[in-house]
């Protein structure tokens, strides 16, 4: 679930990315169309104070405009240039590498993707925006994968609880069984007494076994495993209170994301 997430957020940048250099071209191209006007008017200026029809305050006025304007068709030089190393980064190009984008207008694919999708048909009033935006809450509360990833979390966390608990009371049984079989003797010692004389014990045993079975009961452990039961009360305290953040979260951007989209 964090690498679904991660796809999708990598995805949403590169999104926003390329739609931030199409929004800073366009302001570069007004911000120099808006220059050109601007001097156009100052070169006006001049020939009117030239003929005396007008002041040098008319002027002046002219000159600062020309300066405002160039200030901004610099500032949308550099907001180009900025975004454009935003894209590459996000589409691993080197950061130097040029690139040209396309210009598109609202009769392109992307925009005729939602003007044609039935979300433009079905929402035309208040009450039809706000069932639209209940139905992709419930949607992203069931499909989005860090509500999953947290759910899962939560999961994981009351089993270890629910073992922890257990941990209090349940005694450890362990259950331990060997054997053992010679299968050659050789040397001094290694073969049996001689029959006519005497011996102790029933002889040389080539197999050989044991079992034992242990039962523990946790004393001096108690302290610990009930400060993990405390922990693990606190950490699905902690995933509870991330649960219902994350719910509040996904409503606002599905809310705040729709009307945007709708403007």
């Amino acid at each position: 679930y964090q690498t679904e997430a991660e796809v999708l957020n990598l995805l949403l940048d590169t999104y926003a990315a390329y739609l931030n250099v199409l929004t800073a071209k366009t302001n570069l191209d007004i911000q120099r169309r808006n220059l050109e006007n601007t001097k156009t008017n100052l070169e006006l200026a001049r020939i009117r104070v030239d003929i005396g029809s007008a002041n040098n305050a008319d002027l002046y006025r002219w000159e600062s405009e020309a300066a405002n304007a160039t200030q901004s068709l610099i500032e949308a030089q550099a907001s180009l240039l900025t975004v454009k190393l935003q894209l590459n980064n996000l589409l691993a190009n080197s950061l130097a590498w040029d690139f040209k984008v396309k210009d598109i207008g609202l009769e392109d694919e992307l925009f005729r993707a939602f003007r044609e999708s039935p979300i433009s048909d079905l929402i035309t009033t208040p009450d039809d925006l706000r069932l639209a935006s209940d139905f992709l809450v419930q949607e992203s509360l069931e499909q989005n994968p860090n509500k999953k990833e947290l759910l899962e979390n939560i999961k994981a966390t009351e089993r270890q609880l629910q073992l922890n608990k257990r941990l209090l009371y349940v005694p450890t049984i362990a259950l331990q069984a060997q054997a053992s079989e010679i299968i050659a003797r050789g040397g001094e010692g290694s073969e049996e007494p001689d029959p006519g004389m005497p011996s102790i014990g029933t002889g040389l045993q080539d197999n050989s076994w044991s079992v034992a079975a242990t039962l523990t009961y946790p004393i001096f452990t108690g302290i610990s495993r009930r400060v993990n039961k405390q922990k693990s009360l606190v950490q699905l305290d902690q995933l509870e209170f991330s649960n219902s953040s994350l719910d509040q979260a996904l409503e606002l951007s599905i809310r705040t994301s729709t009307i945007n989209l709708l403007s």
